[in-house]
């Protein structure tokens, strides 16, 4: 999990640096913020502090992410580990065999059993 992380938090710092921002991810203050809040890292940006939750995408399942027949606004997100809510600002999936990094806006994901349900428009671009 760590080697998703230190992936996740220079996608993120680059993603900054290519909007002209200085962003570092670090850290949480407390275990118990990993442990009970998921929250794997945090930045400072405009004073506010931002959360993120990193999962590795599924090795499993091919392609990992994949658009959801059901409903079109929607991705199908595979990752390893266990599912549960999201309760972070951002989630950060991580393919650690390509080094591929996606961030998405965690407030309207849903967990769904064996995988995320999170919509397209939450999808973050440089």
């Amino acid at each position: 999990h760590d080697k998703a992380e230190n992936i996740a938090f220079s996608h993120i710092e680059e993603m900054g640096r290519k909007k002209g921002l200085q962003i570092q991810v670090l850290k949480p203050r407390k275990v118990e913020d990993d442990v009970y809040g998921g929250v794997d890292g945090f930045f400072i940006y405009n004073d506010r502090e931002f959360t993120v939750q990193v999962k590795p995408l599924s090795g499993k399942m091919k392609p990992a992410i994949q658009e959801y027949k059901k409903d079109t606004n929607y991705f199908l997100v595979y990752v390893d580990g266990f599912i549960k809510d999201v309760y972070t600002d951002y989630l950060s999936v991580v393919n650690n065999y390509t080094n591929e990094c996606f961030l998405y806006q965690a407030k309207g994901i849903i967990a769904d059993g064996t995988h995320y349900l999170i919509p397209k428009k939450d999808f973050v671009e440089v």
